[in-house]
């Protein structure tokens, strides 16, 4: 037997801050489109227009919104606040 890979595959962390009012509401808007698709809405976030996968539902803990990069990339859950302590 060859190993062939060793490791982990998940990194789990967590960031105190605050989205704009703007993006957080961009967001709700393609989670509903989600919703409605039963998949994923492109959208594309923020003053860089950063493209990110807006997906129909959260995450646990709290996070009321799951983005991700792509099929190989990050899975970022966000929560619905404009609070910067959360």
């Amino acid at each position: 037997m060859q190993i062939l890979y060793s490791g982990f595959d998940t990194i789990d962390f967590s960031i105190q801050g605050s989205l704009p009012a703007k993006t957080l509401d961009a967001i709700a808007k393609a989670k509903a489109e989600a919703e409605k698709r039963q998949g994923v809405v492109l959208l594309y976030a923020g003053p860089k227009g950063i493209p990110v996968h807006v997906h129909e539902s959260g995450l646990p803990g709290g996070y009321a919104f799951r983005i991700s990069t792509g099929p190989l990339g990050e899975i970022i859950g966000i929560k619905n606040n404009l609070a910067p302590d959360q």
